[in-house]
């Protein structure tokens, strides 16, 4: 049985002589908080590109000896990331990537995936080599796991400012991005700052953000109280050195 937001294939050719869908092949059942957000394939590989857990990936399929193998193409992790172009007759392919740190950049491939390097990139707009981009998560009130990322300074050592940032709204996803007016002016300066995916917004599709909509919008204060709590709680910073921004 196929199920929504999963991949799957078949024989076309079959199903146009015969009228017949035949059997029907799984490449991706779908899972906790994992979606596809888009396809390309060259001449011999299909890529996938997803988001797990706020966090771009993309994994690369080849059909060989009749089974469908998967694995990761191995792009930077905790960031944004997505397929620029992928050469249907050939086998070059590029991707888009960005995260806190990192400025956008092209990344291409002239061996389906197998070999990466970077061939364009914005300008840096802020040192970030002393900086670290890690993800966490927040229980919520209703015991719901709230995912956030957070961008500091590697050797932080105490609580320090820290602004939290959150939005929930509109189904739209609060990604890893990269600001170079942030990163100047605030995290070069020592100081941290906190990204919440809460309830309203698109991180998980339609349900995520129907769980915070009319009489249940309370649940997306209580998550972005709950991510407050924990960053104080892991020594991030403390209450009186957090500020709130949505």
């Amino acid at each position: 049985v196929c199920k929504p937001d999963g991949l799957y294939s078949l024989d076309l050719a079959h199903w146009v002589e015969t009228g017949a869908l035949g059997s029907v092949e799984t490449l991706f059942e779908p899972a906790y908080r994992v979606s596809i957000a888009g396809m390309a394939r060259t001449q011999d590989r299909l890529f996938i590109s997803l988001m797990d857990n706020v966090r771009g990936k993309v994994v690369v399929c080849e059909r060989k000896d009749g089974n469908w193998s998967l694995k990761p193409v191995a792009l930077p992790e905790n960031g944004n990331v997505g397929i620029s172009h992928a050469e249907q007759f050939g086998s070059s392919v590029s991707f888009s990537f960005t995260d806190f740190l990192t400025p956008s950049s092209i990344i291409w491939s002239d061996d389906n995936g197998e070999t990466l390097a970077t061939v364009k990139s914005q300008p840096a707009r802020f040192d970030a080599s002393p900086l670290i981009s890690e993800q966490f998560e927040a229980r919520s009130k209703d015991g719901t796991m709230i995912p956030y990322f957070v961008v500091r300074r590697r050797d932080q050592k105490g609580p320090v400012p820290t602004l939290l940032y959150g939005y929930g709204g509109f189904e739209v996803p609060l990604l890893p991005g990269y600001a170079g007016v942030r990163g100047r002016l605030w995290l070069e300066k020592g100081n941290a700052y906190v990204q919440a995916c809460i309830r309203g917004g698109g991180e998980f599709g339609p349900a995520w953000h129907q769980a915070a909509l009319k009489g249940n919008r309370q649940n997306g204060f209580d998550d972005f109280a709950a991510v407050a709590q924990d960053v104080v709680k892991r020594g991030i910073a403390t209450a009186s050195s957090l500020g709130i921004q949505g």
